[in-house]
């Protein structure tokens, strides 16, 4: 699950969050997800990357309908698989 480049929430992350986050920080985050429910403090600890970055990424990704909140367990977040 790529960032498209060319969808209103990649378009406008390009404008006004690309000094914040950078693509690559984007799927490793994603990619992480895909396998382990994380909480921030864990995907800070696993992908060495700032936690203010992290949180920014995170609204990013739920935004674009990739990530979710885990539902018996808030705080935690998982890759959303769409058919």
């Amino acid at each position: 699950a790529n960032l498209c480049g060319h969808c209103d929430n990649c378009l406008n992350k390009e404008e006004t969050e690309s000094d914040l986050f950078s693509k690559e920080e984007a799927e490793k985050v994603l990619n992480h997800l895909k396998n382990n429910e994380s909480s921030i403090i864990e995907l800070q600890a696993a992908l060495e990357i700032k936690k203010s970055v992290i949180q920014t990424v995170i609204q990013f990704l739920i935004r674009e309908e990739k990530i979710s909140v885990v539902p018996s367990s808030p705080g935690k977040y998982k890759a959303t698989f769409q058919g």
